[in-house]
C-alpha cells in the first residue's frame, strides 16, 4: 500500500476516533435504560402475570407474547400452556393443538419441494433441517397424551418465508398461516400462502379480498397508491420493495421511506390502511418526516394532544 493511502487513512482514524467514541459511549448509557423500561413494561403484561415467565431481552417481540396479547384483546377461546422452555409451549384452538416455530426462516430445497428450517443469518449445515424432521422431533418433546389426542399444527408467520417461495406452492396441513400473530385466526389476516405480491396489480388483488380497508387505492404503472385523508402511501413492488409515505402538516407537504421484505409488505398495509387503525407521525426537523405508530389504537401510546402542533393523529376511514 501507498504510504500516502496510510496516512490518509491513519488522518481519517483519528478525525472519526472521538465521533466513535462517543457514540460507544452513547450506546453503552442508553441501552440499559431501554432494556428497564421493556422488563417494566413485560412485568405489567398479563403475559407475565399468568405464565411468570422471567424476562429476557425481546420477549416482546415473541410469538408467544404477541399471540397471547392478541387473545386477550379479542377474548378468544384458547388454552395456552407456556413455559420458560418454549419448545415445550403450545395452546389449544378450534380441536386443534399449535405450536410456535423457534427457527429463523423457513426455505425451500434446490427440488423445490422439500421445506428447510433454518436459524441464524448464515445458511449453516448444523443450524438447518428439513420441516417433517423439525416438527418430529419438536412433537417428541410435547406430552404423548396430548399429542395422541389433537393434530398438531404450526402456527407460522407469513414473514417467515424467505425468497425461495413461489406463488401456488402446497403447504404441509400441519402450517397455519398467519400475517402476524397478534391477530392469528382473524379471518382478515388468514392465508392459505405467504403474502408475497410480485408486482403492484398483484397486491392490488390482494388488498381488494380485505374488507374494512380505508381510503382508496389505485395502481398507477407498476406503483400502487393508497390515498387517505391525511396522507398517501406510493407502494412500490419489484426486485425491491419501497413504501414512501406522505403527509401534510401545517399546509406543506413532507415524506419518509422505508425498505420492508416482500414478505412483510401486506402486513405493512393491513395495519396502515385498516379502518378505525391509528396513524400517528410527525416533523422533527427540516423536510424529513417521522412515523411514530400505526396499527390499534389500543396499543397507540400516543395522543393528539402530545403531538399537537408538530404532527398529526389521524383514524383511518
Amino acid at each position: 500500500m501507498k504510504w500516502y493511502k496510510v496516512l490518509l487513512y491513519v488522518l481519517m482514524f483519528i478525525v472519526c476516533f472521538p465521533i466513535i467514541v462517543v457514540a460507544f459511549v452513547f450506546i453503552a448509557f442508553i441501552f440499559p435504560f431501554a432494556s428497564l423500561a421493556e422488563a417494566v413494561q413485560y412485568r405489567r403484561s398479563d403475559y407475565y402475570k399468568q405464565f411468570h415467565i422471567p424476562y429476557k431481552s425481546n420477549v416482546t417481540y415473541s410469538p408467544q407474547y404477541m399471540f397471547y396479547k392478541g387473545v386477550r384483546q379479542r377474548d378468544l377461546s384458547v388454552q395456552c400452556v407456556f413455559h420458560r422452555n418454549t419448545s415445550r409451549s403450545y395452546f389449544l384452538y378450534g380441536g386443534d393443538l399449535y405450536i410456535f416455530p423457534d427457527f429463523d426462516f423457513l426455505s425451500f430445497g434446490e427440488n423445490g419441494k422439500c421445506m428447510i428450517v433454518r436459524r441464524g443469518k448464515y445458511d449453516e449445515k448444523d443450524s438447518s433441517m428439513e420441516f417433517d424432521q423439525w416438527l418430529q422431533f419438536r412433537i417428541a418433546l410435547l406430552d404423548g397424551g396430548l399429542t395422541a389426542d389433537f393434530t398438531v399444527k404450526v402456527l407460522l408467520d407469513c414473514s417467515l418465508f424467505d425468497e425461495t417461495f413461489t406463488v401456488g406452492r402446497v403447504l404441509p396441513e400441519s402450517i397455519v398461516l398467519t400475517a402476524g400473530y397478534l391477530h392469528a385466526f382473524d379471518p382478515r389476516y388468514q392465508c392459505v400462502e405467504p403474502f408475497v405480491p410480485r408486482n403492484a396489480r398483484q397486491l392490488y388483488e390482494m388488498l381488494e379480498s380485505v374488507p374494512d380497508l380505508g381510503g382508496k387505492y389505485s395502481v398507477d404503472g407498476d406503483t400502487l397508491v393508497w390515498n387517505f385523508d391525511g396522507f398517501t402511501l406510493y407502494v412500490y413492488v419489484d426486485s425491491e420493495c419501497v413504501l414512501e409515505f406522505f403527509a401534510c402538516i401545517g399546509g406543506k407537504s413532507y415524506s419518509t421511506h422505508w425498505h420492508p421484505a416482500d414478505s412483510e409488505i401486506f402486513t405493512l398495509l393491513l395495519e396502515l390502511g385498516k379502518k378505525g387503525n391509528a396513524v400517528v407521525f410527525r416533523k422533527p426537523f427540516a423536510d424529513s418526516l417521522k412515523l411514530l405508530y400505526f396499527g390499534d389504537k389500543c396499543g397507540c401510546k400516543y395522543s393528539a394532544d402530545k403531538i399537537k402542533g408538530r404532527g398529526r393523529y389521524i383514524t383511518v376511514e
